[in-house]
């Protein structure tokens, strides 16, 4: 005797689920025919008796990315959300009886269990901590696998789970973590992290009139940071890698390095990102013109540089010397690699910062022409 069973299961449920959120796309019923000998699936289209949902929403974040305001094509609000810090919904008010799915942060709530889905784990906003482990545990010991944001949910953000890595000459994104990861399920090329920073210069960049990045004649090089959140959080700036005067301090080499975000120490213009953690690195053509020029002020060796950092140049985009304690003058870049300010209609420094927001450790790779 043929029998037939008909329900909504996992799939159905993320169906009708995505489809409550787009609003464009009719109900899809899965249907399993079965009997003795024969297992067929088949997917027919289910009509509503109201027919096709028309509605459409507009989402409206706060600082942190989480749904605020829900209105509809006509501009009226149909729904309003406010959070506590670490993601508890204080209040949620919906005359029109529309829930929008994606919350804090713009994570997915679990209409189930209330847990946000993160895309590596799961986050229970209630009891302010992940569901399980941190994937990255070993990255940061002194932090607790479980902790939100290192307990500062209002000015950090939380990544996705997933990393970058090169392949084809290419930057890309994937949900592995490690290159161990990567090589298991035979995916192809060297995993970077969770955040990269490509430099991409010229030997003969060049400050404009007034020494300054933005004067006249300038040739500068640009900084893409590939950020934590994934294929949209991809960004530009504009740089310069050939230290302040190349002929009297010389630059560093290019290669790849880490860039690390060092909390209790700070280098030029307050910057806490270091280069290879304020190590040695090599510089161009191996000769570091800083070592016979300025033996003094720059003692490491002929041959390589040390302390070298990622930072700023002065706000109004000069490169001129910084004033000092000692009552000396000292070049703004030796070796360092800059970020041009932020100004208006131009992202800068201060985005840079947003940008990697979080971020301990990243790749740095610079290249020039």
């Amino acid at each position: 005797m043929r029998k037939y069973l008909s329900f909504f299961f996992a799939l159905g449920i993320m169906l009708m689920s995505h489809v409550a959120w787009a609003n464009s796309v009719d109900l899809v019923e899965l249907a399993i025919e079965y009997d003795e000998d024969i297992l067929a699936e088949t997917m027919h289209e289910y009509k509503s008796p109201q027919g096709p949902e028309k509605d459409v929403y507009y989402t409206h974040n706060d600082h942190l990315g989480s749904a605020a305001w829900i209105t509809d094509q006509d501009a009226k609000p149909v729904q309003y959300l406010h959070y506590l810090p670490y993601g508890q919904l204080l209040a949620n008010q919906s005359p029109s009886g529309y829930d929008e799915r994606f919350k804090f942060i713009g994570k997915e709530r679990d209409w189930e269990s209330g847990y946000d889905y993160f895309g590596a784990r799961y986050y229970i906003a209630p009891f302010l901590h992940w569901m399980s482990v941190d994937p990255l545990v070993d990255k940061y010991p002194d932090i607790s696998p479980y902790a939100y944001c290192r307990w500062n949910p209002i000015g950090r953000l939380d990544p996705d789970g997933r990393d970058w890595y090169e392949a084809d000459g290419e930057i890309r994104w994937t949900e592995l973590k490690s290159q161990q990861a990567m090589d298991k399920e035979k995916l192809a090329g060297r995993y970077l992290g969770e955040a990269v920073i490509a430099f991409n210069g010229y030997y003969d960049e060049t400050l404009g009139k007034g020494n300054n990045l933005w004067g006249d004649g300038a040739k500068l090089a640009t900084a893409t940071v590939y950020g934590p959140n994934g294929c949209d959080d991809i960004a530009t700036y504009d740089a310069f890698t050939m230290s302040s005067n190349y002929n009297e301090y010389g630059a560093i080499k290019n290669g790849d390095y880490s860039l690390d975000y060092i909390e209790d120490r700070t280098g030029p213009m307050g910057t806490h990102w270091a280069i290879n953690k304020r190590g040695p690195v090599d510089c161009v053509n191996d000769y570091n013109a800083a070592w016979y020029n300025h033996k003094e002020t720059n003692p490491y060796s002929a041959t390589q540089k040390d302390k070298t950092y990622v930072h700023r140049c002065n706000l109004n985009g000069d490169m001129l010397p910084l004033g000092s304690k000692d009552g000396k003058y000292h070049p703004l870049s030796t070796g360092c690699l800059i970020i041009a300010p932020s100004r208006k209609g131009k992202p800068g420094w201060n985005e840079f910062n947003n940008q990697l927001q979080g971020v301990k450790k990243a790749f740095l790779r610079l290249t020039r022409q």
